[in-house]
């Protein structure tokens, strides 16, 4: 995914209820982005292009504390990058 000068607020995780035959129900991972990179479903990245994104209000049910990445808190799950010096 490539951002340009995009803006998250406010935006809510919540884990799922899960079936009667799951093992668990789902979790709340990244309130405004999720990048799925779990090296079996998935190894996305997020990329921004010449500024981080702006973030504000997020949550996420499961939220971590990271804020490097990859990142684990209520804003970003996975990896977001930022490429200050893009050329389109």
């Amino acid at each position: 995914m490539t951002l340009i000068d995009d803006s998250f607020i406010d935006n809510t995780a919540t884990g799922g209820v899960g079936d009667p035959f799951a093992a668990a129900s789902g979790v709340g991972k990244g309130g405004a982005i999720y990048v799925l990179n779990d090296g079996v479903n998935g190894s996305a990245t997020a990329r921004a292009l010449f500024a981080s994104s702006s973030f504000g209000g997020n949550t996420a049910a499961d939220a971590g504390t990271a804020t490097t990445n990859p990142q684990d808190n209520g804003d970003v799950f996975g990896t977001l990058l930022v490429d200050a010096n893009a050329a389109l």
